[in-house]
């Protein structure tokens, strides 16, 4: 059996009992012996260890993979939008939705006037528009003097169509989808590709829907 003991300098160890009765000369006698168990449970409890670690990353690949497999569906329905809300609005399901890209709000900025214009929001109230003269950092990102950011709680993507910035996506990720990428690198690169890439379709679907607006009306 096991039993643990509390060492003269307060360190608690594992061990294992093990005790046999024998018969010497017509004599009983109890011999046992105790084993230090201690390394071989921390061998056994980094074994436990990696095996969750390695689910939790399989989970994560899992999760990736379905949002990755969404995206071919749920673009020909915002290809279908009738005019440039409904293009934002059905986004913005997707990337609010469970099985999309599960963000607990976002906002499309739309370039108008010299302003980066809140044109659609999920958020209960509308946040400010941008003066692009500016140097916020949201102004800074949309011009690309800084990068995207995808890598906190907050992403924010440019909307870009032939080099030409047409606004932003600014998105406030899940708290449990963010821990649920956290500790496996790769899922976590290939959700941050999904929202680039996700972007990037997104400025040209924009775009397209304002070109064939503007042969409509000629």
């Amino acid at each position: 059996y096991t039993i643990k003991l509390i060492c003269a300098g307060g360190e608690k160890k594992s061990v294992e009992v093990s005790v046999q009765r024998m018969v010497l000369a017509g004599r009983e006698f109890v011999v046992g012996s105790l084993r230090d168990r201690t390394e071989h449970e921390m061998m056994q409890k980094n074994l436990w260890d990696k095996i969750r670690e390695l689910g939790n990353a399989n989970l994560r690949i899992l999760a990736l993979t379905e949002k990755i497999r969404c995206i071919p569906t749920v673009m020909p329905v915002i290809l279908n939008a009738q005019d440039e809300q409904e293009i934002l609005a059905k986004a913005a399901a997707m990337f609010t939705d469970r099985r999309g890209l599960v963000c607990t709000d976002v906002t499309f900025y739309l370039y108008k006037d010299g302003y980066l214009e809140p044109a659609f929001t999920t958020r209960p109230k509308p946040p400010r528009r941008q003066d692009t003269s500016k140097d916020h950092r949201l102004v800074k990102i949309w011009r690309g003097d800084l990068p995207p950011s995808t890598d906190g709680i907050e992403v924010v993507l440019p909307l870009r169509a032939k080099e030409q910035a047409l606004g932003l996506i600014v998105a406030m990720l899940d708290e449990k989808e963010r821990a649920l990428l956290e500790g496996n690198e790769s899922a976590r690169k290939g959700y941050q590709d999904l929202l680039v890439t996700f972007a990037h379709m997104m400025g040209i679907i924009l775009e397209n829907r304002r070109l064939y607006d503007r042969v409509k009306m000629q």
